[in-house]
């Protein structure tokens, strides 16, 4: 199971299951989906290249006029935050 979080907004949970056993692709492959595959499509469908989400009603109920003020807003703090110093703090030298 894999949970994906969205800015802690909204939590996502998808669960994809397969055989009891691994499946040789050189004796199995190709007779049933794998599901490791299924994930992979799965997850690749929830955004767009330009991350917007593709799930549908995402948006319903989003104030774009709100996220417009909230996105100008941060945008004008940008250079006040020391990004190598934050992903330091994360653990990301």
């Amino acid at each position: 199971c894999i949970t994906y979080g969205m800015r802690g907004m909204i939590t996502l949970s998808v669960e994809v299951s397969g055989p009891d056993k691994d499946l040789h692709s050189g004796n199995e492959g190709g007779a049933l989906n794998e599901p490791m595959t299924d994930l992979v499509r799965i997850l690749s469908s929830l955004i767009d290249s330009s991350n917007k989400v593709l799930i549908p009603g995402f948006y319903e109920g989003v104030d774009f006029e709100e996220v417009s003020k909230r996105t100008a807003m941060f945008e004008s703090l940008k250079d006040s935050i020391d990004m190598s110093k934050y992903a330091k703090s994360l653990g990301m030298d």
